[in-house]
């Protein structure tokens, strides 16, 4: 019985090591909020904002913006400054340790340019700054809404050949039918996500690419 519960007692604490040495813990500066981690809502307590994250290998997009306090000497008063919402951009590997951080900002002046225009570091437990992208939350949810449209296309015409498989021995007239009915499908699904991708490509499209695309409507028009 001895040797039973010295036996479990070492299995849970080499599963607790296991996982301390799997994850990493990202410390976020006190002056950013992450308010959601790959879509999900990030929970902050009444008094206290959740500010270290345990994570697992992989890719992250972190929704954050930057709040902070400074003394306003023109007016002998506190001005809380505060950035529109951004997307953080990370991938997480074998690190122990990670920290997010703004570079030093001093005074109000240097707050509130930096809340117009953010730039963070990533450091890992050896100080070696890591590559992360940032972008606006609306060119984030845009590319999500691209890759949500490009997938459901794709599943959709994974499945149709599926049917047209199973489908071989029914009359003309039903397939006739069937595959009209799958065509409009497909408008439908075109038309809903159509504006996004648009809005996605043109952003990401070169000026050149961009003129040629002008020079089309018009002769369209």
């Amino acid at each position: 019985m001895i040797r039973f519960i010295f036996a479990l007692c070492l299995f849970l604490v080499a599963s607790v090591v296991s996982f301390t040495l799997w994850a990493t813990t990202l410390t976020v500066g006190d002056n950013l909020v992450i308010s959601q981690i790959n879509n999900k809502i990030v929970e902050h307590g009444f008094l206290d904002q959740t500010s270290e994250f345990s994570l697992k290998p992989g890719q992250y997009a972190f929704i954050v913006h930057y709040k902070d306090v400074f003394e306003d000497l023109t007016f002998a008063e506190d001005r809380v400054v505060k950035s529109k919402e951004f997307v953080v951009k990370l991938t997480v590997g074998a690190e122990k340790k990670l920290h997010l951080m703004t570079a030093a900002i001093k005074n109000l002046a240097q707050a509130e340019a930096f809340s117009k225009s953010p730039t963070l570091m990533l450091k890992d437990e050896n100080n070696q700054q890591l590559p992360i992208e940032l972008e606006s939350v609306a060119d984030y949810k845009i590319a999500e809404q691209v890759e949500l449209a490009i997938t459901s296309y794709t599943s959709q015409q994974d499945s149709h050949h599926d049917k047209a498989a199973e489908t071989t021995k029914i009359k003309k007239a039903n397939q006739t039918v069937t595959s009209v009915k799958e065509k409009l499908s497909d408008n439908k699904l075109i038309q809903i996500n159509a504006l996004p991708m648009l809005k996605y490509w043109w952003q990401n499209a070169s000026d050149e690419e961009k003129k040629h695309f002008k020079q089309y409507i018009n002769r369209n028009n």
